[in-house]
């Protein structure tokens, strides 16, 4: 039981965390170059973990379990609320926006080669998410663990069949005038602390696991984006 709610926890963290910014890597990539984005993959990445596992142990430490502009407001009051509010609202529904026109963009190409089809694609794919959701998030964590092995098996697909193809004098290029170009990428595709709260009553009667949780959630997304 306590394994199964482990790699529950561990998954709604990654599934979280993966997203729209994956479809963004390759581009930041390729204008700064392999070694710049890798730079820039683990030192974001390791300050994210740093943030998640900090939100988690305000978590444990907090009797109550809120979301975060409920702990924003009992450690930073009325004002933090009301900017964590704010922020998190805004983060989501770009994100949101984000994964709308990505998936459009990605499967008008894929299906078509060309975007002339995005924005039907677009809507197909927050009609089929708003099906999922019409029977609340509970039903969707249901299919979010098969969600997320699926997602891997792709990115490992694509490696393996990719991978005869891949020339190494490309992954010594660099372009040091674009050193910044993929940190806002890179970092967006790294967000998910906003499911730290959920993940905190996910787990409930594991706490003991739930640090390793965090930690094999944030990590995950970090080994696929270095693959993909």
């Amino acid at each position: 039981m306590l394994k199964r709610k482990f790699f529950a926890t561990a998954f709604t963290l990654t599934g979280t965390i993966i997203g729209a910014g994956i479809l963004g890597l390759p581009y930041v990539f390729s204008k700064a170059g392999f070694l710049i984005g890798i730079f820039w993959l683990i030192l974001l990445g390791f300050i994210m973990l740093f943030v998640n596992l900090s939100l988690g142990e305000i978590s444990l430490r907090t009797k109550k379990i809120h979301q975060l502009p409920g702990y924003a407001e009992k450690y930073l009051g009325k004002k933090g609320k009301i900017i964590m509010f704010f922020a998190v609202i805004f983060g989501i529904y770009s994100a949101l926006l984000a994964y709308l026109i990505g998936e459009g963009q990605s499967l008008s190409k894929l299906f078509f080669g060309n975007l002339d089809y995005s924005i039907y694609f677009a809507l197909a794919f927050w009609i089929l998410m708003i099906f999922l959701l019409h029977k609340g998030l509970r039903e969707l964590k249901k299919i979010e663990f098969y969600g997320v092995i699926i997602i891997i098996g792709i990115v490992f697909a694509i490696f393996f069949w990719f991978a005869p193809e891949v020339s190494f004098n490309n992954l010594s290029y660099y372009e040091f005038s674009n050193l910044f170009f993929p940190f806002g990428v890179i970092l967006f595709s790294l967000l998910g602390f906003v499911a730290i709260p959920e993940l905190r009553r996910e787990i409930k009667g594991g706490e003991k696991l739930f640090k390793k949780a965090i930690i094999v959630g944030t990590l995950i997304p970090i080994f696929l984006y270095f693959i993909f």
